[in-house]
């Protein structure tokens, strides 16, 4: 998997200022991102992109519980409105990208342990 911490062109303070004001400023980035991906890839019916949804990678709960991505990208999957990306209703097809916004209430630990789930089941690219 490969993990990108990205920061070219942004202003880390702001960004953090911002980000820990509100939640509204946290989903103007997540819809942000979203909403250039889809403008990237709007000639490609086969990518689907979302913002702020569950992630079912098996259907046994037992094994594991959903996770809330903030933004993710499925190649191979159609273009369309989802409740939750249900990775066994989608072809066993995992997201192949996954963008997380830090806020300051993110701990260490809980982004190796998202960082882990992800590898797990099959998420090829993770930025930060």
């Amino acid at each position: 998997m490969q993990v990108v911490f990205h920061t070219a062109g942004l202003d880390l303070a702001v960004c953090g200022r911002i980000l820990g004001l509100s939640v509204f400023a946290f989903f103007a980035v997540v819809i942000e991102i979203k909403e250039n991906l889809e403008i990237l890839f709007a000639d490609r019916p086969d990518v689907f992109i979302a913002g702020d949804l569950l992630w079912y990678p098996v259907p046994d709960r037992r094994e594991t519980g959903p996770i809330a991505l903030d933004v993710l990208v499925a190649f191979g999957r159609p273009k369309g409105r989802r409740g939750s990306y249900r990775q066994w209703e989608e072809g066993g097809i995992a997201p192949q990208v996954v963008f997380e916004i830090l806020s300051p209430s993110n701990s260490a630990k809980e982004m190796a342990d998202k960082l882990a789930f992800y590898d797990h089941y099959g998420v090829e690219e993770y930025y930060l």
